[in-house]
């Protein structure tokens, strides 16, 4: 199976009283890792500059699409206060053309980066995922981030991740009254997180994991793992169910790894444990 993601490869600089140091980041890397644990083929459609000193990391394990910019990487700082903020230090180039023929597009902005044109260009046929977070930040005078509605055309839209926040700002609401907003306007699957628990809306039926030590809003990279793991399941099972609780469990297994850095990844083993457990505290009814 082939899968792509579409986002800005990142560099992310953590900063607190005790740290100051640089790092690879962003949906490519994040989601890219983890699908490749799932034994996926992985291409990245993205954009990087010659500063962009990480590509180590990622040359030897992935197909690459269109990605070297004359322009510096995308860059951010994240102060690692409580509550985490996050500053854009430099934005790279926009990605105006992508491929399509993939079994599973995940787009996944991290500010702006992808024309309003790719999403107008997908193909009927595509199996499209969609988490919208990048196109709600905006910055302030300080480049912190802060979110804010955007229009985004959700026409082609198969499946999208959001957390409760984002709902309430693209809709006035929040919970399943959200998702069903979102189901109106003809996306099949919504997925939406809040407090401690994940809610999928497919149909008429709601599903829910919820589970007291997820950390889902703090923590950085988590949804990136979400996203991929259960883009890889949903495409190799066709199964939303499935791909609900692998996604799960892959996130779950990276907070029991605890790192905040670049090790935090988990096997295909860990995500499988998980997942089990998962689909054990599984609820749902009818909508």
């Amino acid at each position: 199976m082939k899968i792509t993601i579409v986002s800005h490869s990142t560099i992310d600089r953590f900063v607190d009283s005790r740290q100051n140091h640089e790092q690879i980041g962003g949906p490519v890397y994040y989601g890219g890792i983890t699908a490749k644990n799932l034994r996926s083929k992985v291409y990245l459609q993205t954009k990087f500059g010659s500063d962009f000193t990480f590509i180590h990391k990622l040359d030897h394990s992935f197909i690459f699409k269109n990605q070297l910019s004359n322009q510096s990487t995308t860059k951010f700082k994240i102060n690692l206060a409580n509550p985490v903020e996050l500053f854009l230090e430099n934005f790279c180039e926009e990605i105006i053309h992508i491929d399509y023929n993939f079994d599973i597009i995940i787009i996944t902005p991290v500010f702006h980066e992808i024309n309003s044109s790719i999403l107008e260009k997908i193909p009927r046929t595509s199996i499209v995922f969609l988490d919208p977070c990048g196109f709600l930040r905006q910055i302030d005078s300080t480049r912190r981030i802060f979110l804010t509605k955007p229009y985004i055309d959700f026409i082609n839209i198969s499946i999208i991740k959001i957390t409760d926040y984002e709902a309430f700002i693209l809709t006035g609401s929040r919970g399943i009254q959200a998702m069903q907003h979102f189901q109106k306007l003809r996306i099949e699957s919504i997925i939406l997180f809040r407090e401690q628990e994940i809610m999928l809306l497919n149909r008429n039926k709601l599903y829910v994991i919820t589970d007291k030590s997820f950390r889902f809003h703090t923590n950085i990279g988590m949804m990136d793992i979400f996203n991929s793991a259960f883009c890889c399941t949903y495409i190799n099972e066709s199964d939303v169910i499935w791909a609900l609780c692998f996604g799960g469990g892959a996130m779950q297994a990276a907070l029991n790894i605890n790192n905040l850095n670049i090790t935090k990844f988990p096997t295909k083993n860990m995500i499988e444990t998980n997942a089990a457990y998962f689909y054990n505290l599984l609820r749902f009814s009818q909508i």
